[in-house]
Protein backbone atom coordinates (compact mmCIF):
# COMPACT_ATOMS: atom_id res chain seq x y z
CA UNK A 1 0.00 0.00 0.00
CA UNK A 2 3.08 2.49 1.03
CA UNK A 3 4.93 1.29 -2.55
CA UNK A 4 1.67 2.45 -3.92
CA UNK A 5 0.88 5.16 -2.59
CA UNK A 6 4.78 6.68 -3.57
CA UNK A 7 4.79 5.48 -6.73
CA UNK A 8 1.66 7.40 -7.12
CA UNK A 9 3.21 10.56 -5.63
CA UNK A 10 6.26 10.13 -8.26
CA UNK A 11 3.55 10.05 -11.35
CA UNK A 12 2.23 13.21 -9.67
CA UNK A 13 5.23 15.12 -9.27
CA UNK A 14 6.73 14.45 -12.65
CA UNK A 15 3.36 15.75 -14.15
CA UNK A 16 3.39 18.62 -12.52
CA UNK A 17 6.35 18.91 -13.49
CA UNK A 18 6.37 18.09 -16.92
CA UNK A 19 3.32 20.67 -17.15
CA UNK A 20 5.72 23.38 -15.12
CA UNK A 21 8.51 22.94 -17.94
CA UNK A 22 6.43 23.19 -20.33
CA UNK A 23 5.17 26.66 -19.48
CA UNK A 24 8.66 27.82 -18.57
CA UNK A 25 8.34 30.25 -21.82
CA UNK A 26 4.75 32.14 -20.27
CA UNK A 27 3.35 31.44 -23.83
CA UNK A 28 -0.25 30.07 -22.85
CA UNK A 29 -2.76 28.96 -25.72
CA UNK A 30 -5.99 30.92 -24.68
CA UNK A 31 -8.85 29.84 -27.65
CA UNK A 32 -8.81 27.94 -30.71
CA UNK A 33 -10.76 27.06 -33.36
CA UNK A 34 -11.14 25.62 -36.69
CA UNK A 35 -14.23 27.96 -38.96
CA UNK A 36 -15.24 27.49 -41.86
CA UNK A 37 -15.56 30.78 -44.63
CA UNK A 38 -15.63 34.04 -43.47
CA UNK A 39 -18.45 36.61 -42.50
CA UNK A 40 -16.23 39.55 -44.34
CA UNK A 41 -15.82 37.43 -47.98
CA UNK A 42 -19.06 35.23 -49.15
CA UNK A 43 -17.10 34.09 -51.34
CA UNK A 44 -14.34 32.26 -48.89
CA UNK A 45 -14.77 28.74 -48.97
CA UNK A 46 -11.43 27.61 -47.50
CA UNK A 47 -10.79 26.07 -43.82
CA UNK A 48 -9.49 28.91 -41.14
CA UNK A 49 -7.56 27.81 -38.31
CA UNK A 50 -7.13 30.25 -35.18
CA UNK A 51 -5.20 30.67 -32.14
CA UNK A 52 -5.44 33.27 -29.62
CA UNK A 53 -2.14 33.36 -26.66
CA UNK A 54 -1.40 34.88 -24.04
CA UNK A 55 1.83 36.19 -22.74
CA UNK A 56 2.75 36.15 -18.60
CA UNK A 57 4.39 39.82 -17.64
CA UNK A 58 8.30 39.43 -17.81
CA UNK A 59 8.06 36.85 -20.49
CA UNK A 60 11.71 36.06 -21.54
CA UNK A 61 12.07 37.11 -24.97
CA UNK A 62 12.34 33.98 -27.55
CA UNK A 63 11.14 34.04 -31.07
CA UNK A 64 8.43 30.72 -31.70
CA UNK A 65 5.75 29.36 -34.64
CA UNK A 66 2.55 27.75 -34.19
CA UNK A 67 1.39 24.48 -36.26
CA UNK A 68 -1.68 22.81 -36.14
CA UNK A 69 -1.09 19.00 -36.26
CA UNK A 70 -4.36 17.28 -37.80
CA UNK A 71 -4.82 13.54 -36.66
CA UNK A 72 -8.25 13.22 -38.06
CA UNK A 73 -8.55 11.57 -41.47
CA UNK A 74 -11.21 13.30 -43.13
CA UNK A 75 -10.07 16.46 -42.53
CA UNK A 76 -6.42 15.79 -43.90
CA UNK A 77 -8.55 14.03 -46.85
CA UNK A 78 -9.83 17.94 -47.00
CA UNK A 79 -7.03 20.12 -46.87
CA UNK A 80 -4.76 17.47 -48.33
CA UNK A 81 -1.88 17.52 -45.27
CA UNK A 82 -1.88 16.52 -41.65
CA UNK A 83 0.05 19.33 -40.70
CA UNK A 84 -0.90 23.43 -41.25
CA UNK A 85 1.83 25.68 -39.79
CA UNK A 86 1.14 29.93 -39.72
CA UNK A 87 3.50 30.54 -41.65
CA UNK A 88 4.88 33.96 -39.86
CA UNK A 89 7.50 33.57 -37.25
CA UNK A 90 6.42 35.50 -33.88
CA UNK A 91 8.57 37.28 -31.07
CA UNK A 92 7.56 37.34 -26.93
CA UNK A 93 6.57 40.95 -26.28
CA UNK A 94 6.83 41.11 -22.51
CA UNK A 95 3.58 40.61 -21.43
CA UNK A 96 -0.03 41.07 -23.81
CA UNK A 97 -1.60 38.67 -25.99
CA UNK A 98 -1.87 37.48 -30.45
CA UNK A 99 -4.15 36.25 -32.26
CA UNK A 100 -3.43 34.84 -35.75
CA UNK A 101 -3.88 31.73 -37.66
CA UNK A 102 -3.65 30.69 -41.16
CA UNK A 103 -6.51 29.40 -43.97
CA UNK A 104 -6.26 26.33 -46.52
CA UNK A 105 -8.43 25.77 -49.40
CA UNK A 106 -10.28 22.43 -49.63
CA UNK A 107 -9.27 19.70 -51.90
CA UNK A 108 -13.42 18.57 -52.05
CA UNK A 109 -16.72 19.36 -50.74
CA UNK A 110 -17.25 20.03 -47.25
CA UNK A 111 -19.85 17.50 -45.40
CA UNK A 112 -20.85 20.00 -41.99
CA UNK A 113 -22.19 18.27 -39.50
CA UNK A 114 -19.29 15.36 -40.29
CA UNK A 115 -17.03 18.12 -39.59
CA UNK A 116 -18.77 19.69 -36.99
CA UNK A 117 -18.96 16.22 -34.92
CA UNK A 118 -14.97 15.54 -35.29
CA UNK A 119 -13.99 18.62 -34.16
CA UNK A 120 -16.24 18.89 -30.98
CA UNK A 121 -14.66 15.50 -29.72
CA UNK A 122 -11.79 17.31 -29.05
CA UNK A 123 -9.54 14.39 -30.92
CA UNK A 124 -9.17 15.48 -34.41
CA UNK A 125 -7.20 18.88 -34.26
CA UNK A 126 -3.97 20.09 -31.96
CA UNK A 127 -2.46 23.62 -31.98
CA UNK A 128 0.87 23.61 -30.78
CA UNK A 129 3.31 26.91 -29.88
CA UNK A 130 6.90 25.92 -30.27
CA UNK A 131 10.44 26.46 -30.88
CA UNK A 132 12.59 24.18 -32.54
CA UNK A 133 12.15 20.93 -30.97
CA UNK A 134 10.42 22.44 -28.02
CA UNK A 135 6.93 22.46 -27.63
CA UNK A 136 5.77 25.41 -25.10
CA UNK A 137 1.68 24.90 -25.15
CA UNK A 138 -0.64 23.01 -27.04
CA UNK A 139 -4.44 22.66 -26.97
CA UNK A 140 -6.96 19.99 -28.67
CA UNK A 141 -8.74 22.27 -30.51
CA UNK A 142 -12.43 21.46 -29.95
CA UNK A 143 -14.61 24.42 -31.38
CA UNK A 144 -16.13 24.74 -34.71
CA UNK A 145 -17.38 28.00 -36.07
CA UNK A 146 -19.19 27.80 -39.47
CA UNK A 147 -19.23 31.63 -40.68
CA UNK A 148 -21.35 30.92 -43.61
CA UNK A 149 -24.36 29.02 -43.95
CA UNK A 150 -25.69 26.98 -46.76
CA UNK A 151 -28.60 29.24 -48.57
CA UNK A 152 -30.52 25.89 -49.03
CA UNK A 153 -30.79 22.41 -47.26
CA UNK A 154 -32.37 19.23 -48.10
CA UNK A 155 -31.78 15.85 -47.66
CA UNK A 156 -29.20 14.38 -49.75
CA UNK A 157 -30.99 11.04 -50.45
CA UNK A 158 -34.31 13.29 -51.52
CA UNK A 159 -35.82 12.24 -55.58
CA UNK A 160 -35.36 15.25 -57.66
CA UNK A 161 -36.20 15.43 -61.16
CA UNK A 162 -32.97 15.18 -63.51
CA UNK A 163 -32.63 16.98 -66.74
CA UNK A 164 -29.48 16.25 -68.93
CA UNK A 165 -28.90 19.03 -71.42
CA UNK A 166 -26.65 17.47 -73.73
CA UNK A 167 -27.33 19.34 -77.05
CA UNK A 168 -25.29 22.00 -77.67
CA UNK A 169 -28.34 24.75 -78.92
CA UNK A 170 -30.11 23.74 -75.64
CA UNK A 171 -26.34 24.01 -73.41
CA UNK A 172 -26.30 27.78 -75.05
CA UNK A 173 -29.75 28.34 -74.46
CA UNK A 174 -30.10 27.56 -71.13
CA UNK A 175 -26.40 29.81 -70.11
CA UNK A 176 -28.22 32.34 -71.78
CA UNK A 177 -31.39 32.16 -69.64
CA UNK A 178 -29.53 32.53 -66.44
CA UNK A 179 -26.70 34.94 -67.41
CA UNK A 180 -29.21 37.48 -66.03
CA UNK A 181 -29.53 35.77 -62.75
CA UNK A 182 -28.82 37.91 -59.23
CA UNK A 183 -27.08 36.78 -56.38
CA UNK A 184 -29.10 37.37 -52.75
CA UNK A 185 -26.16 38.13 -51.07
CA UNK A 186 -27.69 37.38 -47.64
CA UNK A 187 -29.70 35.05 -47.02
CA UNK A 188 -32.37 35.68 -44.48
CA UNK A 189 -34.40 32.44 -44.05
CA UNK A 190 -32.55 29.42 -45.61
CA UNK A 191 -34.65 27.62 -48.49
CA UNK A 192 -35.94 23.90 -46.77
CA UNK A 193 -37.83 23.25 -49.99
CA UNK A 194 -36.47 20.46 -52.03
CA UNK A 195 -35.94 21.81 -55.55
CA UNK A 196 -38.47 21.10 -58.33
CA UNK A 197 -35.51 20.10 -61.06
CA UNK A 198 -31.49 19.42 -61.16
CA UNK A 199 -30.35 20.63 -64.73
CA UNK A 200 -27.32 19.05 -65.64
CA UNK A 201 -25.38 21.27 -68.12
CA UNK A 202 -22.00 19.58 -69.45
CA UNK A 203 -19.84 19.41 -66.12
CA UNK A 204 -22.13 22.22 -64.18
CA UNK A 205 -25.56 21.00 -62.26
CA UNK A 206 -28.07 23.78 -61.44
CA UNK A 207 -30.96 23.19 -59.12
CA UNK A 208 -34.25 25.15 -59.96
CA UNK A 209 -37.04 26.27 -57.72
CA UNK A 210 -40.13 27.62 -59.55
CA UNK A 211 -42.05 28.26 -56.45
CA UNK A 212 -42.66 31.79 -56.34
CA UNK A 213 -40.20 33.56 -57.53
CA UNK A 214 -37.47 31.40 -59.99
CA UNK A 215 -34.23 30.35 -57.88
CA UNK A 216 -31.17 28.95 -58.94
CA UNK A 217 -28.17 27.35 -57.44
CA UNK A 218 -24.96 25.55 -58.52
CA UNK A 219 -24.79 22.61 -56.92
CA UNK A 220 -21.05 22.90 -56.53
CA UNK A 221 -21.89 26.23 -54.65
CA UNK A 222 -24.87 25.73 -52.11
CA UNK A 223 -23.91 29.01 -50.20
CA UNK A 224 -24.93 31.32 -52.85
CA UNK A 225 -28.44 31.37 -54.15
CA UNK A 226 -29.56 33.12 -57.40
CA UNK A 227 -32.92 34.91 -58.32
CA UNK A 228 -34.24 34.77 -61.92
CA UNK A 229 -35.91 37.20 -63.55
CA UNK A 230 -39.46 36.06 -64.88
CA UNK A 231 -38.18 36.15 -68.53
CA UNK A 232 -35.52 33.48 -67.58
CA UNK A 233 -37.70 31.36 -65.74
CA UNK A 234 -40.09 31.25 -68.62
CA UNK A 235 -37.14 30.28 -70.86
CA UNK A 236 -35.90 27.48 -68.51
CA UNK A 237 -38.96 25.80 -68.64
CA UNK A 238 -39.70 26.35 -71.78
CA UNK A 239 -36.24 24.64 -72.87
CA UNK A 240 -36.77 21.82 -70.23
CA UNK A 241 -40.17 21.43 -71.93
CA UNK A 242 -42.56 21.25 -69.10
CA UNK A 243 -45.89 22.83 -70.58
CA UNK A 244 -47.72 22.08 -67.62
CA UNK A 245 -45.78 24.04 -65.18
CA UNK A 246 -45.82 26.84 -67.47
CA UNK A 247 -49.82 27.13 -67.70
CA UNK A 248 -49.86 27.18 -64.03
CA UNK A 249 -47.15 29.80 -63.08
CA UNK A 250 -47.80 31.90 -66.27
CA UNK A 251 -51.74 31.68 -66.64
CA UNK A 252 -52.10 34.62 -68.80
CA UNK A 253 -49.36 33.61 -71.47
CA UNK A 254 -46.39 35.74 -69.43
Amino acid sequence: MVRKLRHGMVICMMFVSLVACQNESGLKIEHSSVEFGSTQDRDDRSLHFRVSLVEDENVPKTDYNIRFVVEDSYIQELIGTDTVEVPDTYETKNGGGLVTGTSMPLAKRIDHDKLRKVIEKGKAVTVEVYHHDEVFDRQKVDLFRENIIPAATFSSDAKIETIDLTEANDIEQFKKAINGMFTNEYVVSVLHTLPDYQVNVGKESYYIWTDGAGKVMNVKDPYTLYSLSTQSLWEILELIGNKNELSVIFPDNR
